[in-house]
C-alpha cells in the first residue's frame, strides 16, 4: 500500500492531555485507524470531551478503498509512528474538543533526534534528546500513553 502524505483525524479520551507536553516526541505502539475526513470523527465526539488529534502523516497508508466504511476515508497510522506534538488549543468549531496537533517525523527526523553526548569521563554515550512515550488504541478506540 502506497505512503499517504496529508492530514488525518482520531478521538481520544481527555486524560491524555496530563500526560502530552509541547513538542515532545512519543511512539504510536499499535496500529490506529483515523479519517481524513474530520467531521466523520467529530461526529463520534458529540455531546462528549473529548481530545481530537490533528495528525500531519508522512508515512500513513491510506485505506479507503478497502475500508467496510468507505465513507470514513479511513487512514492507517502503523506500529511505531513517531510523532511531535506541535500544538495543544481548543477546538474552535466545538469547545468541548481539544485539538492536539501531532507532526509525523520522517526517518531524517527520527535519525536527527539522536545525538551524541560527551560524558566526564572521555566516553561517548548515545541518547536521545527528548522523552518519548507510546501510545496505543484501547478496544474502545480511545488513545493510552505508555
Amino acid at each position: 500500500m502506497p505512503n499517504f502524505q496529508g492530514r488525518c483525524w482520531q478521538a481520544g479520551a481527555t486524560g491524555i492531555l496530563d500526560q502530552i507536553e509541547l513538542e515532545e516526541r512519543i511512539a504510536w505502539s499499535g496500529i490506529s485507524s483515523c479519517s481524513k475526513w474530520v467531521d466523520f470523527i467529530t461526529k463520534e465526539c458529540s455531546d462528549k470531551k473529548e481530545v481530537l488529534f490533528m495528525i500531519d502523516t508522512v508515512y500513513a497508508k491510506d485505506i479507503s478503498k478497502y475500508s467496510t466504511n468507505p465513507c470514513s476515508l479511513e487512514i492507517l497510522l502503523m506500529p511505531g509512528t513517531h510523532l511531535v506534538v506541535k500544538n495543544i488549543e481548543p477546538y474552535k468549531e466545538d469547545n468541548t474538543l481539544t485539538l492536539v496537533h501531532l507532526q509525523e517525523l520522517t526517518e531524517a527526523e527520527q535519525e536527527a533526534a539522536k545525538s551524541t553526548q560527551l560524558i566526564s569521563n572521555s566516553q561517548f554515550e548515545q541518547t536521545s534528546t527528548s522523552k518519548h512515550r507510546s501510545f496505543s488504541l484501547s478496544s474502545n478506540n480511545k488513545i493510552n500513553v505508555h
